[in-house]
């Protein structure tokens, strides 16, 4: 009798550790987890975004272009965790790997911010000050090659090489008052001396007037994701509502324009 409990007890153990190995080999996307609407094949929840039974084959994968800077892309069965690379293009993302991969795994993209689409974003709103931030991921670009680059060491609107490219915010106004405008900007070495324009206008249908245009020369940093502040002209912005603010270059003296991670407008007492 106490033989055949140590047997069915050590079988019992076996049949918990295969249980245990399965699990650990097949790991699952969240059940919460949503399909992004366009876009099959790739689940969402909250800040992460999700493919399932991944295998080398399957490579690249295609996710649509999200509007939150990358914290990290990764493989996993459980057992093994692979960091993944992330080409972005104008609309949509490339994720690949060089390693090479067994069986099948989740890749799950993480986000630093909501892992929304541009479609899905609100204007910006006002900060507690009253003041705005405008982030890369958050910009509409327009043109042949401008796009947003999530990766961390980047997390900027870049490869701005054509002249009619344009990058693009939108943010509502509570109520009328003066800015100073600043731009995080790059732009590498040998490259500086490129002007650009930046243009606030009402995107509400209800301007009342003129666009608030001003150029700028492109400050040269050294290196395109070496980010430096950029002081412009302050503003006044007479009537409350939505406004675009867009950035596009005037002159392109060398290769490219430059990179633009943020746009700062802090609002200036009465």
């Amino acid at each position: 009798m106490i033989l055949q409990f140590w047997r069915l007890f050590g079988f019992l153990l076996m049949a918990s550790a295969a249980l245990y190995t399965v699990s650990a080999q097949n790991p699952e996307v969240p059940s919460e987890a949503v399909p992004i609407p366009g876009s099959p094949g790739v689940l969402r929840l909250e800040k992460k975004i999700f493919f399932s039974s991944v295998s080398q084959s399957d490579f690249p994968l295609r996710t649509p272009r999200i509007a939150a800077p990358l914290k990290s892309a990764v493989w996993s069965n459980g057992e093994t965790k692979l960091a993944l690379d992330v080409g972005p293009e104008i609309e949509f993302w490339l994720i690949s790997t060089k390693a090479q991969i067994a069986g099948t795994g989740v890749v799950t993209i993480e986000f630093d911010a909501p892992a929304l689409l541009l479609s899905e974003l609100n204007p910006v709103a006002p900060q507690a000050d009253g003041s705005f931030w405008l982030a890369g991921h958050l910009a509409k670009t327009v043109g042949e090659k401008l796009r947003y680059e999530p990766q961390p060491h980047k997390n900027t609107v870049g490869y701005w090489t054509q002249r009619n490219d344009k990058a693009v915010w939108s943010f509502v106004l509570d109520k009328p008052g003066k800015f100073n405008v600043a731009i995080l900007q790059g732009c590498g070495s040998g490259q500086g001396g490129s002007v650009a324009t930046l243009s606030i206008s009402r995107s509400d249908g209800n301007q009342q007037s003129e666009p608030l245009k001003q150029d700028f020369e492109v400050l040269e940093t050294g290196h395109f994701q070496n980010f430096q502040w950029k002081q412009l002209q302050p503003i006044e912005l007479k009537e409350a509502g939505t406004f675009s603010l867009e950035v596009s270059p005037k002159e392109i003296r060398k290769n490219a324009l430059m990179d633009i991670r943020a746009i700062q407008l802090v609002r200036l007492p009465n």
